[in-house]
């Protein structure tokens, strides 16, 4: 993992447009790349509370229908696993969101989405990693305090590290695209203390494709 920068509170607050290139342009993701509030899962489709485990340890799990990989910090007894068929297809799965509240509560968490295609069928690029991003900063009503390029398992993609316009919270989001794919992962915390602890840098680094 290659971070140009280490983020550090407070830190110059940069425009939205900056980090979504394009923006206001046709949004050319699926809808369900929007993030709702931090701690709730996304989706059409049942949520499926599959990965279930009564662990607060923290652990390494495969999600088998996003095909990836994540250690997950200790306290997420509950993982929340939701899947979003294609609008065309049912029996596709074009986006799926994983989701744990830290001891159950809103205040911590992370999260990891995957989305597999465009509303087109079409294979995602550079701009639709980005323009996800931007769409979860609105969503979220967040400010970017600081964004930069990273590398992480052989994935190209950006950092983004934002703070609540009307709230506490502090958001720590990454976005990567692997074979047409995009991966975005997100940890959220009360204070700049979730950049220290271990348990979501290890998160955060090991979130990877399996196949």
């Amino acid at each position: 993992m290659i971070l140009k920068t280490r983020p550090s509170i407070p830190v110059l607050i940069l425009m939205i447009c900056v980090l979504a290139a394009g923006c206001g342009g046709r949004d050319d993701q699926a809808t369900t790349a929007d993030t709702p509030a931090a701690g709730e899962a996304t989706g059409a489709a049942a949520d499926t509370n599959s990965d279930f485990v009564p662990d607060w340890s923290a652990r390494l799990t495969t999600n088998e229908e996003a095909k990836f990989e994540a250690y997950w910090p200790s306290g997420c007894a509950k993982i929340r696993s939701r899947t979003m068929p294609s609008k065309t297809d049912p029996d596709r799965i074009i986006a799926v969101d994983v989701v744990c509240n830290r001891n159950l509560s809103e205040e911590n968490g992370c999260k990891v989405s995957v989305y597999f295609e465009t509303p087109d069928g079409g294979m995602a690029s550079p701009g639709h990693v980005t323009r996800s991003i931007a769409r979860t900063v609105a969503k979220l009503g967040l400010e970017i305090l600081e964004q930069t390029p990273i590398e992480s398992h052989g994935m190209q993609g950006v950092a983004a590290f934002c703070r609540e316009s009307e709230g506490r919270r502090l958001v720590w989001m990454e976005g990567y695209l692997d074979k047409g794919r995009i991966l975005q992962t997100m940890a959220w915390g009360p204070d700049g203390r979730i950049y220290e602890d271990e348990e979501i840098v290890r998160f955060m680094r090991s979130v990877k494709f399996v196949e």
